[in-house]
């Protein structure tokens, strides 16, 4: 389909343009499919005859998850109206399926989504497909397998939306997305999509090419950029672009080997006429310039003044570069690095003498007073703890912000911090921008945490984000450590040794090693269940640094609440026996025993404590540092 033209072309965005031409939402839009499908066959129409060579069926989020049972009248109906619009316009225009992302974090579940649609345009005929705007390529691998399998003539594109930064929503980095489509044998054509504008994709498609060696002419490579960035006028959303510049955008992304274009986000059938006429220019010069061939092409952008000699040479070999994960800071050097299956496992040369790193958390104000903080931390440093961490908003209660106040202990006290970064509060966006300012500030530990819900009475209030999970964020972490940071930034999880069905908190701890994480900081081990899921992670986790983690129990009524209330902590009925009845001072004196024997039981399955301060009482903390030390 591809070969048979020298540049293939789209139509442009349908949502948008419904939006622009008949002045209601674009949300939801699919649906219009069932209630008015005669404004969608004359939009149709009218991209076809702006010279298109592909039209997409209506149908980018009809998802049973987004529609219900529905779906399926929403796929069959598109997939004809786009049909009739063909048979109307009396043009044989190929007719792509199109299928944008599929949310849900397992893959698996990404998958039967996909496979139910994809059932339905099967039945309906359908034999082109279009999976458009993704941020990840796990699914659309197996389902572009899938598709094979049941219609071996079917044409496959597999499109990505990415950032002008070069990262998709779900934190992957470009290249590597598509690199991991390239060479596969169900995909007939890769490429970019929406997000971003036409020249900010160029600036990637330049850098694909000319830092990382990525060969655009490999396989049909598809550029449908959005029309400039939207703007917000009266709770509706416009975009302004200028159609000439985008057409030589357009021009500059086939001088750099892209073979289908068209458009997305804020493109009209003005737009794409525009672009038709555009490729008739761009044949006639490619034509009759002696200088452009498959190795070099002449950069046709007049907006940027330069031209561009590519070397498209296919990269036989990537070489991964193995990067060190220090769990020190610039002031600590590495003492040693053990690898297992090219997992890197390091210790600090300035921890204590007993051979292990001392962790304890300490929780940030709920004000902006932060000088029982410092107290507290400076009392902790000079006991010889080597890291503070820093709970992000535990139990979704706002607190100081943790990375803000990590970079104040850097700064004053020149101690090691790690802080937890929920996926609860932040977008992407906000993600890397908080992440950019943590390497500035030469904080090099994090922790990623899912992050506790919202409480429900709040949730019409207060609403969550989770654009990630744990491990979607150490991944995203990891490609920024290769692709963007100076200082790399070690990433810890978190680990529920007190799971009843631990195999399965295991495979995800597996999973987060896979994506990056260099340690585990456990929850309170206060069960016989707790110590042994510790001993079994301590032979799983080969490579991974553990922090076993121990909490002090100051009183009956805290052991209680622990047991009862807290998600991912358990007590044993054995530990509260020991503090009832018993006095504050007599409770002290129990914590600090049972902190001991708990660090004295797991010491030889751990390579450090991770403390968690109760209620501020760094006198205990200190005490069982100073009795642990003596062991």
């Amino acid at each position: 389909m591809f070969k048979e033209k020298n540049v293939y072309l789209f139509d442009g965005g349908f949502g948008t343009y419904y939006s622009q031409k008949y002045e209601e939402s674009s949300n939801r839009c699919e649906v219009i499919n069932l209630k008015n499908p005669q404004k969608v066959i004359d939009i149709h129409v009218e991209y076809i005859n702006a010279g298109v060579d592909a039209i997409k069926t209506n149908t980018f989020g009809a998802f049973f998850e987004n529609f219900g049972n529905d779906y399926e009248k929403i796929i069959k109906t598109g997939y004809n109206l786009a049909l009739k619009a063909r048979e109307i316009s009396r043009r044989n225009v190929d007719i792509f399926a199109d299928l944008g992302p599929v949310t849900g974090d397992e893959v698996v579940n990404q998958i039967e989504e996909y496979k139910k649609v994809v059932d339905v345009f099967l039945e309906e005929g359908a034999t082109n497909f279009l999976f458009e705007t993704l941020g990840d390529s796990s699914a659309v691998i197996e389902i572009a397998k899938y598709i094979r399998q049941r219609k071996k003539a079917a044409t496959i594109v597999v499109s990505f939306g990415v950032m002008p930064d070069g990262y998709s929503p779900d934190g992957f980095f470009v290249k590597d997305l598509l690199e991991e489509v390239l060479n596969d044998v169900n995909i007939d054509a890769i490429g970019l999509n929406c997000i971003s504008s036409a020249i900010h994709l160029n600036n990637l498609l330049l850098r694909l090419v000319n830092t990382y060696k990525f060969d655009i002419t490999q396989k049909a490579f598809l550029f449908m950029p959005n029309a400039g960035y939207p703007v917000v006028r009266g709770y509706r959303t416009f975009f302004e672009g200028n159609i000439d510049f985008f057409e030589k955008q357009i021009e500059y992304a086939l001088g750099l080997g892209v073979s289908i274009v068209g458009g997305c986000c804020g493109t009209t059938p003005k737009y794409i006429k525009k672009i038709k006429d555009g490729i008739n220019n761009f044949k006639k010069n490619t034509d009759t310039d002696q200088n452009l061939d498959g190795k070099e092409r002449k950069c046709l952008d007049e907006n940027v003044n330069h031209n561009a000699e590519l070397n498209l040479n296919k990269i036989n070999e990537i070489k991964s570069e193995i990067k060190e994960l220090l769990f020190s800071d610039d002031n600590i050097k590495a003492d040693s690095i053990e690898t297992n299956n090219n997992k890197l496992k390091t210790i600090s040369d300035n921890i204590s003498k007993t051979g292990k790193i001392f962790a304890v958390e300490l929780d940030s104000p709920k004000n902006d007073d932060t000088s029982t903080f410092m107290k507290n931390a400076k009392k902790l440093q000079e006991a010889g703890v080597d890291k503070i961490t820093i709970a992000d908003c535990p139990i979704a209660r706002p607190r100081m912000d943790s990375s803000l106040l990590a970079c104040k202990v850097k700064r004053e006290l020149g101690l090691d911090v790690i802080p937890h970064m929920t996926c609860r509060d932040r977008n992407i966006n906000a993600t890397k921008a908080l992440l950019l300012g943590l390497s500035a500030e030469k904080i090099r530990n994090v922790l990623v945490i899912t992050g506790d819900p919202i409480p429900s009475a709040q949730r019409d209030e207060v609403k969550s984000v989770y654009q990630f999970n744990s491990r979607k964020l150490a991944r995203y972490i990891n490609s920024l450590n290769q692709e963007l940071l100076n200082g790399k930034i070690n990433i810890y999880g978190a680990l529920n040794v007190n799971a009843v069905n631990f195999n399965v908190e295991l495979d995800r701890a597996l999973q987060k090693m896979e994506e990056g994480v260099c340690g585990f900081l456990t929850q309170p081990i206060l069960t016989h269940r707790g110590f042994d899921n510790l001993k079994i992670a301590t032979e799983k986790l080969k490579g991974a640094l553990i922090l076993g983690g121990i909490i002090p129990v100051v009183s009956e009524r805290n052991a209680r609440f622990m047991q009862s209330e807290i998600n991912g902590i358990d007590v044993d009925d054995e530990i509260i026996e020991r503090y009832v009845g018993k006095t504050k001072e007599e409770a002290r004196v129990i914590a600090v025993e049972l902190s001991v024997e708990i660090a004295s039981k797991i010491k030889d399955y751990v390579d450090g404590y991770y403390l968690m301060t109760p209620f501020n009482r760094t006198d205990i903390i200190i005490d069982v540092i100073k009795r642990i030390k003596e062991l």
